[in-house]
This record gives structure tokens, sequence and C-alpha cells, in this order.
């Protein structure tokens, strides 16, 4: 898809674009205003249709349970999915030689997920951003991607400013000092 001219076009560079909610993932590619959407997952979570052996047998004055507990595989779904984004973001990242990574995931697990990358794609992801972006338009993420890139750049220019004031009052001290006139 052709990325809208008021929107980042990463002409220099080709970035992977990581969008992640809590079972499942999309990972877009970007480079020359040029955005296509590279690979998908979604994680399933078990259901099981019955008790799975759990039993209740009633006695006098009680009840007792026995037989296989009810197991909670939350955490096996999410071991699965951090594996798995482990491995499409190293495997997308190596194939599509990528130069730096935007990050769209929960905030509770945003630094769950970067800790589980390796070393190399860590060090090249660019901005993190927070929230569950799954089912947002590409254009909206670029539209984020580019009011950060805004607000980086809006500081930049700030402190440039500061900096070029305080040059400009020293040499015009300067130039009292040496008796020329100022303009």
């Amino acid at each position: 898809m052709k990325i809208s001219k008021h929107l980042p076009q990463f002409e220099n560079e080709k970035f992977l674009i990581v969008v992640l909610g809590r079972k499942s993932g999309l990972f877009y590619f970007a480079h020359k205003s040029v955005i296509k959407k590279i690979d998908d997952f979604k994680i399933k979570a078990a259901h099981y249709s019955d008790r799975e052996g759990f039993f209740l047998n009633a006695g006098s004055g009680g009840a007792m349970g026995s037989g296989a507990p009810l197991t909670d595989n939350s955490e096996y779904a999410r071991l699965n999915f951090l594996k798995t984004v482990k491995e499409r973001t190293r495997s997308l990242a190596r194939d599509n030689d990528i130069d730096c990574i935007y990050l769209f995931s929960p905030k509770d697990i945003s630094s769950i997920i970067v800790s589980e990358l390796m070393p190399k794609q860590r060090k090249i992801i660019k901005e993190i951003f927070h929230g569950n972006m799954m089912k947002k338009h590409p254009d909206e993420l670029l539209a984020k991607i580019k009011q950060i890139g805004e607000e980086k750049k809006g500081t930049k220019d700030d402190d440039l400013k500061k900096d070029a004031k305080k040059i400009l009052s020293k040499s015009r001290k300067a130039r009292k000092v040496v008796g020329i006139k100022n303009k």
C-alpha cells in the first residue's frame, strides 16, 4: 500500500512495524513510500469441553473433590505468545534486512516483549508505543509515528533556539566591550 504524502515515507531505511495485542500480532514492512503487511499470528487458547477428570463426591457432612485438578492454561498461552513474537521478529528482521523497529503493544507487556527480543533487535527499536493497536489502520500507526517524530524535533529546535540566543547575547556583550555597534 502506498503511504500518503503527509505521513513518514521511510525513504532511507527499512522499518519493521510490530503491532501486538494480548494474543495476536501484525508485522508491517515500510520502505520507500510503501507499507505492506508481511506477517501475522494469533495464539488460540485451549478450550476444553468438559472438566477433564474432575469429580465431586458428596459425603456425610461435606463434599470431597478428587481427580485431575482444573488447570489454568493462561501461563502456557503467554509463554507461547512471547516465543512466537521473538521468533517472528527475529526472522523478519533478518530476512528483510531491517534497520529500525517501531513497537506497538499494551503497556503492561511491552517491557516483557522487549526483554524477550534478541539484543540485536533491542538495539534497533526506535520507539515503543503503548496501547492495543491491533484493529488500527496502518495510516493511523504512521500518524502516531509522525506525531512522535514532530514532538522530538520540536524539543531539539527549542534547545537550538536557547543556544542561539545565548551565543547572540554573548556576542552583543563582546561587541560592547570592543566598541563595535550592535546590529
